[in-house]
């Protein structure tokens, strides 16, 4: 909010606006229907169950023992570098 507001003058105006109420709206729902708040753990489990060809296990498991983690830590992090990449427009 600083660049598009860079005073406090600005920002003090702008947050007593309709626009700014119509944001914070927006932003609640998605917290509501995510259960995603800042800061917090989301209301959602975190769990899902995944089915992967025997081969493609096999393959994850000896990767997560040969670097000395969990297969759920060697995937959790594969997974959030694609998510990164995806973020940042690079998807490969």
């Amino acid at each position: 909010m600083s660049r598009a507001f860079p005073t406090r003058t600005e920002r003090e105006r702008f947050v007593k606006t309709a626009a700014y109420r119509e944001l914070m709206n927006l932003i609640d729902d998605v917290r509501q229907r995510t259960g995603f708040i800042a800061g917090a753990t989301p209301t959602k489990s975190g769990k899902f169950v995944v089915r992967l060809p025997k081969s493609l296990h096999a393959a994850l498991e000896t990767e997560a023992a040969r670097e000395g983690v969990s297969l759920n830590q060697l995937v959790v992090a594969k997974l959030a570098v694609q998510m990164s990449h995806l973020v940042a427009g690079q998807a490969s």
